[in-house]
């Protein structure tokens, strides 16, 4: 299985660029999962503190403050939970997992030890940025780890999302068409 990991700050894109990646893919392969790591912190919020789904600063320092104690005193928790519930009883069906808001490096060491292990084949980091667009003016959180961590983590590919949707499409197309180049024959 080959783990796609795309990491961007708060509002970058990130999701959108996860979804566009998975169409593109399945319309080359039709085996794709899309995930993310921040779905069972959502879950948390809206089960058990009655978030009503609208982002909000406060509910951004919320979901970051319970990801940070949650990693702290189990560094792979989300990543071994997004692995085990939501990859893995597929791997022998799908052949790709795009895993959306990828936050830390604590969990690319999650899934570089699946990769060791040969429990997975292949990881490929994207990084989106927003140019000029800051959506929580709040320097706590634009420092905060699930903000911030990945600032000089080295990815294989950086998306500037600067453009229209058309533009986003096409930068994706140059990196994951398997009809433009050969990345997903080499990925996999």
């Amino acid at each position: 299985m080959h783990l796609i990991l795309i990491s961007g700050k708060s509002n970058s894109g990130k999701g959108t660029v996860a979804k566009k990646i998975k169409e593109l893919l399945d319309n080359q392969e039709k085996y794709t999962i899309l995930c993310s790591l921040s779905t069972y912190i959502r879950n948390v919020a809206k089960n058990d503190f009655f978030w009503d789904g609208i982002d909000t600063l406060e509910s951004r320092k919320f979901m970051a403050e319970s990801y940070r104690i949650g990693t702290e005193f189990y560094p792979y928790h989300m990543a071994r939970r997004v692995w085990e519930r939501d990859i893995q009883p597929y791997s022998n069906t799908y052949k790709t997992a795009i895993i959306e808001s990828f936050r830390e490096k604590v969990n690319y060491d999650y899934f570089n030890e699946l990769l060791k292990q040969k429990i997975i084949n292949k990881i490929t980091t994207v990084r989106v940025i927003r140019p000029n667009f800051n959506v929580l003016q709040n320097k706590e959180m634009e420092n905060h780890v699930s903000e911030s961590d990945l600032d000089d983590f080295d990815f294989d590919h950086v998306i500037y999302n600067d453009g229209t949707v058309e533009e986003l499409d096409e930068k994706l197309k140059e990196i994951f068409n398997d009809n433009k180049n050969q990345t997903l024959s080499r990925l996999r």
